[in-house]
């Protein structure tokens, strides 16, 4: 693998993740990490696979009503089978019994290539600004059903395009 695809698998992996965040699935936030990777937020250190399964997995079943992350520019420096990414993003969530919050920040990573793939050895987001607007009339709308399957699919047929010349 190339330094040009060993950054597009890293920032693969960083959209794996972000997709993950979305779709409310708390395993598949923590399938992105190898199994002894950690994630420092607020002053805690959760390491392992099985401790970060049940942190995102509470966070998203029980702590969050609602978010919704996206990552925006994106930094990858590779060397070897180690890297370092920087990732800003911004997030609008709704902690569960509580008024939405919109913030903004940064995720400083530490990747490795295993076996598996690239995969985040230790991420530390820093919040840069948290505005709570105050309460008012929001919209709800049902969670789309595609939220619950990971990956994409591609359609044999895509309706409105011209078939493909043999």
């Amino acid at each position: 693998m190339g330094k040009a695809e060993d950054e597009q698998a890293i920032r693969d992996l960083a959209a794996e993740y972000v997709d993950a965040v979305n779709r409310g699935d708390g395993l598949a936030m923590a399938a992105v990490y190898a199994p002894d990777g950690a994630i420092e937020i607020g002053g805690r250190r959760i390491q392992g696979m099985a401790r970060l399964q049940k942190a995102f997995r509470r966070l998203v079943e029980e702590q969050r009503e609602i978010v919704f992350q996206m990552n925006h520019s994106g930094l990858v420096k590779v060397e070897g089978d180690r890297a370092a990414a920087r990732w800003w993003f911004s997030e609008l969530k709704k902690p569960t019994g509580e008024p939405y919050e919109y913030s903004l920040g940064v995720y400083q990573d530490e990747l490795a290539r295993l076996e598996t793939g690239w995969r985040f050895v230790l991420r530390r987001p820093t919040g840069l600004m948290l505005w709570r607007p105050r309460e008012g009339e929001v919209a709800h709308f049902p969670r789309p059903a595609f939220l619950e399957v990971s990956g994409l699919s591609i359609p044999e047929d895509i309706s409105g395009l011209p078939a493909r010349a043999s």
